[in-house]
């Protein structure tokens, strides 16, 4: 009889959890785990913001409670016993705020698996208002040392947990293989930088726009695109210089990537990035702010195929160390880079780690 697992989440929408769960899903061994996806909320209205589509076509059951934030609330309890009564899984796993608070107030009868993808105590505040953030990064700290499987996605954030007086087993996050095939390339004229992010304030789009100024005051001819969308896109392209592209949220980041030379990230707080693992893989020499995140990923690389800047340092300096270091970038083998990052940070080992959790919650 296969191990019956279900996973539980607030909905589908492409955030970089919900790709990291279907990658999981993806590399299962379906002759041991049958699997099922419970979504608390409805998709979001615009399809292209949810990867249910994604989801079907890999032959994945997806079942929701259809629930709004105030009906997880009045009804979310009830609803999910229900539905676990009637599937009878033999491992629950969750991932957010939302699905690992209801499934915690259940206390289910059996193992109970979540994985923190973000340090709740600086990830939330800067999300969503230092009151509101404050509050629910707290219930979430109480939620997450409650659950006798805990999972973090970095060792970053298992340090960051640890100091909070709460253990977890770290299972690194793992990127699927490139859409399309990676070639060594020489750098374009002007150059093709790239950066992938909602635009908050946690992911410091900002001082990107202000390298991107600084860059361009060196003689540099570039061009840098920024995918994603969010409260301070409008502020952004107001203070950016023509030779930055805001293109929005997209579901074929790896078609951007393809045709990028550079990806650069200067964000406060990370789990283990998405938008990095997939840049290396492919094969994109990558510039890091130097948070413990990024550095997990850089250490785990040769040094030629990166570039860490601390945010103490103007983004003036960045674009200094840029032009010195650029030629350091500009000669490596991208085929090389690319091979690493799947052998490093490929989603079929995270998903046979998990697997390996799953027989051991047994």
């Amino acid at each position: 009889m296969k191990t019956k697992i279900l996973y539980v989440v607030s909905n589908l929408r492409r955030t970089g959890p919900v790709n990291q769960l279907l990658n999981i899903i993806n590399n299962l061994d379906k002759n041991i785990f049958d699997c099922t996806v419970l979504t608390l909320s409805p998709e979001p209205v615009n399809e292209k913001e949810s990867r249910l589509i994604d989801y079907n076509e890999s032959g994945i059951k997806v079942h929701s409670l259809n629930l709004s934030r105030i009906g997880s609330v009045l009804k979310g309890k009830n609803n999910l016993k229900k539905f676990i009564s009637h599937y009878l899984p033999d491992i629950i796993q969750t991932q957010g705020l939302r699905a690992d608070s209801l499934v915690c107030s259940i206390k289910p009868s059996v193992s109970w698996i979540t994985t923190s993808r973000n340090f709740p105590i600086e990830d939330y505040p800067s999300k969503f208002g230092f009151l509101k953030g404050t509050l629910m990064a707290k219930k979430h700290m109480r939620v997450l040392a409650s659950c006798p499987h805990l999972v973090s996605c970095s060792f970053s954030i298992a340090e960051k947990l640890k100091g909070c007086d709460i253990s977890s087993l770290v299972i690194s996050n793992g990127v699927s293989n490139p859409d399309f095939k990676v070639l060594d390339k020489p750098i374009a004229n002007p150059i093709r930088l790239i950066s992938v992010g909602s635009l908050i304030k946690r992911k410091n789009m900002e001082y990107i726009i202000d390298f991107a100024k600084s860059f361009s005051d060196l003689g540099y001819e570039f061009n840098l695109l920024i995918l994603g969308d969010g409260p301070l896109r409008e502020h952004l392209s107001k203070i950016s210089p023509d030779n930055v592209q805001f293109i929005g949220n997209v579901d074929n980041v790896g078609k951007y990537l393809i045709e990028s030379d550079l990806f650069i990230s200067s964000s406060y707080s990370e789990g283990l990035p998405n938008t990095v693992l997939e840049a290396i893989s492919y094969g994109l020499p990558v510039i890091l702010s130097d948070i413990p995140p990024h550095k997990e990923i850089t250490n785990s690389l040769d040094s030629s195929f990166s570039i860490d800047f601390s945010l103490s340092d103007s983004p003036k300096n960045l674009a200094f160390n840029l032009s010195n270091e650029l030629p350091k970038l500009i000669n490596i083998s991208n085929t090389t880079l690319s091979d690493k990052a799947i052998k490093l940070f490929g989603a079929k080992a995270m998903s046979q780690s998990y697997q390996k959790l799953y027989k051991d919650c047994l």
